[in-house]
């Protein structure tokens, strides 16, 4: 496979949550947080198509549909040691369908975000909560 390089981290919260990443012939990829360890992160990571991603970054679609609707044979399983600074090297894992508890939440958009700090949200759910409301 060929390695991929983080482009955009669009959720982060202790570490890249969810990236936005490219390959060396410009392939376009999401990649979701699954698993961290003091060694390495392990992503999730799919191939997504350019309508796709735009539909996900204007909030028409959700972050578990973008993964679901890449389908079966364009997921992938990367991991990281040091927080996306260089490009992740994915495989293919053993297994045919990705594991449930990998999936992100059904409702999962990003926000918009006036002050550039993306961050996931609920379906529903205001962009911008003011504490003091």
């Amino acid at each position: 496979m060929r390695p991929i390089r983080c482009t955009c981290v669009l959720v982060h919260y202790d570490g890249a949550q969810v990236f936005e990443g490219r390959d060396p012939v410009g392939g376009r990829y999401v990649g979701v947080m699954v698993e961290s360890a003091p060694d390495a992160d392990r992503y999730l990571v799919a191939g997504v198509v350019a309508e796709s991603l735009r539909l996900f970054q204007a909030g028409e679609i959700d972050l578990r549909d973008l993964f679901l609707e890449a389908g079966r044979d364009k997921w992938l399983v990367a991991d990281s040691a040091d927080g996306l600074a260089t490009p992740i090297h994915p495989k293919r894992p053993d297994i045919p369908d990705i594991p449930s508890e990998w999936l992100p939440d059904e409702g999962l958009f990003l926000p918009d975000d006036p002050e550039g700090e993306p961050g996931l949200r609920e379906a529903g759910a205001p962009a911008n909560i003011d504490a003091e409301s």
